[in-house]
């Protein structure tokens, strides 16, 4: 366990994904973005993850069909206890 900044590294590890997506902001990024910057370790990983991200989405460029669509947006509103629009 390395502890660099603000953060330790299992921190680091269990934000990568927020990081990666644009959705860290503030103090929590300031603290990431310097942990990173100090930890060899955690920017590998960061860097690895980022490298999949981008083959996924260059790989993944078929949209799901319609009928998909509407099955997972019916689930998701009955989770959410939502009423679906319908379309």
């Amino acid at each position: 366990m390395s502890h660099l900044g603000d953060f330790l590294c299992e921190e680091v590890v269990a934000r990568v994904h927020r990081f990666i997506d644009d959705e860290l902001h503030g103090g929590e990024l300031i603290a990431m973005l310097q942990h990173l910057e100090g930890c060899e370790s955690c920017s590998h990983e960061a860097d690895v993850h980022i490298r999949l991200k981008g083959l996924v989405r260059r790989a993944c460029t078929e949209a799901a069909p319609d009928h998909l669509r509407h099955r997972i947006s019916l689930h998701i509103a009955e989770l959410s206890g939502a009423v679906p629009e319908l379309a």
